[in-house]
């Protein structure tokens, strides 16, 4: 004998499907909504990281300057005590016979969006 459903079971097997179905829709937009906050902040985080690399690093060259010589720190060559991120391009130069300080040292992060130039007074400026 074959058995077939009856019209009562056959509309509950139909709500049970498109209740399933809009949970489903329901749970994968929120998903890609939690997706794209997660990684505005990660981008946020990385970005955050290069701009306090470039303020440690200005603060570091600063506290190694003395009036015994010339000092010159890049990318390659970091002040001592420094352990942040390397800047990717410029440099921060000491002068002491004029006394003068040069600084146009690039930071931003491998992964990040932004990038942030120090300038000869320490002043951070944020470029796209």
């Amino acid at each position: 004998m074959k058995t077939t459903l009856t019209g009562k079971k056959e509309k509950r097997y139909f709500k049970l499907i498109k209740l399933t179905v809009s949970t489903g829709m329901i749970l994968g937009i929120l998903l890609l909504m939690a997706g794209y906050w997660y990684n505005a902040c990660q981008q946020k985080e990385l970005n955050r990281q290069a701009e306090n690399g470039a303020r440690n690093f200005y603060l570091a060259c600063l506290s190694d300057v003395d009036l015994t010589g010339d000092k010159f720190f890049d990318g390659n060559h970091l002040p001592p005590d420094y352990d942040d991120m390397p800047p990717f391009r410029g440099s921060f130069v000491y002068v002491v016979s004029g006394i003068a300080i040069r600084c146009d040292a690039k930071f931003k992060h491998p992964k990040g969006t932004k990038t942030y130039a120090l300038d000869s007074n320490g002043r951070i400026s944020v470029s796209p």
